[in-house]
């Protein structure tokens, strides 16, 4: 690939949020605000749905009960559709490779989020994932 061509593709890359090290606090003070903002938006009965048509990968290779009811029940209060992947339907890093298991799932979801044993697999996902 040649220069330019690497330079649009790192144009083109999603930001990801794998470790509290990937926001500056400045960003993290941000998002804790706007959450707070966003609750007390539901608690006065305001609709704000911004993920409206939008769909959210859960890939649970480590399931949480906590986990999984907080991210889908956020997500569907935010107007968007979580879909559950557990380790029954994948098997990331064995029965599927997980460089596919990123490109399968960025064409067909918005957002994606992992609950994974290695953190070299969070990594992996994200270095192939184009969301």
């Amino acid at each position: 690939m040649n220069a330019a061509a690497e330079e649009i593709k790192q144009m083109n890359k999603p930001r990801h949020f794998l470790t509290q090290l990937d926001l500056a606090p400045l960003e993290l003070r941000q998002i804790i605000n706007r959450a707070t903002e966003l609750k007390a938006m539901r608690d006065r009965g305001e609709d704000y749905r911004p993920f409206v048509g939008k769909t959210l990968a859960m890939i649970f290779a480590k399931p949480s009960a906590r986990t999984r009811i907080s991210f889908e029940t956020g997500f569907f209060l935010l107007g968007g559709h979580a879909l559950y992947l557990g380790p029954n339907d994948i098997q990331i890093g064995k029965r599927e490779a997980i460089k596919d298991i990123a490109q399968v799932i960025s064409r067909y979801n918005d957002m994606i989020m992992a609950r994974l044993f290695a953190h070299a697999h969070i990594i992996e996902l994200a270095d192939h994932a184009t969301v």
